[in-house]
């Protein structure tokens, strides 16, 4: 073989690899969906439901309640049923009761191309514990896959709802902040007024926050006064 014909050689093995490769580039790409997002209900088929609005918020306090309007529209070809459950949200918060809640209808057929109203009504007990706690109201059983398993599910057709539970601030403090120019040695007095604008005797124990270091310089700087002083 002279170097002519090794040179050949060389090319065709080259245009054959590189055919190969092109083929299986090719057939990659058909498999691959096109574009970087896909909706959920193309990807996964999931039942395609518009819910509106998809997230709300109640700020209630102990004793209240308040109701609030969630639109569902069927947008495929077919009527799609539905029935609301209450389940507790992805995060945080587990001091609202399911029960506080109920959705009416209990459950619905809503036919193509159509929409349903649910009313959302959250009744506080009086006794509630204040905090905030997020839920979820799954009008469908479908859920999210994932490469993992998940110890809530995330309900592809939920309502994501958002409770605080609050209390007016019974102490009311006259004089919120002092500012004032202190010389070392001497003692100063000031004069705090606190109102309890509430229907019960409060006990008053003040104290100095320890949380009031501050960083500077090459270190931590030690507070100007303490609970001792």
């Amino acid at each position: 073989m002279n170097k002519f014909t090794g040179i050949l050689s060389f090319m065709l093995v080259l245009a054959i690899f590189a055919g190969t490769a092109s083929s299986e580039q090719v057939v990659m790409e058909e498999k691959m969906p096109t574009g970087s997002m896909i909706a959920p209900e193309q990807a996964f088929n999931f039942t395609k439901i518009e819910i509106s609005p998809q997230y709300t918020n109640f700020r209630l306090m102990p004793g209240e309640t308040k109701e609030l309007s969630v639109t569902l529209r069927n947008k495929e070809k077919k009527a799609v049923s539905v029935k609301p459950n209450t389940v507790l949200g992805l995060y945080g918060g587990f001091n609202v009761d399911p029960e506080w809640i109920t959705v009416t209808p209990v459950s619905a057929e809503i036919p193509a191309g159509s929409s349903q109203k649910f009313t959302i009504k959250v009744v506080v007990p009086g006794d509630a514990s204040i905090g905030n706690s997020g839920i979820q109201i799954a009008f469908t059983d479908e859920i999210m896959p994932t490469p993992y398993p998940s110890p809530v599910p995330n309900y592809i057709h939920a309502l994501q709802v958002s409770i605080d539970i609050w209390a007016k601030p019974k102490i009311q403090i006259m004089t919120p902040y002092l500012n004032d120019m202190l010389e070392a040695g001497k003692e100063y007095d000031y004069e705090i007024k606190l109102k309890n604008t509430g229907k019960e005797a409060i006990n008053i124990d003040p104290k100095i926050s320890n949380d009031n270091n501050f960083y500077g310089g090459p270190g931590q700087m030690e507070p100007a006064f303490t609970d001792k002083q």
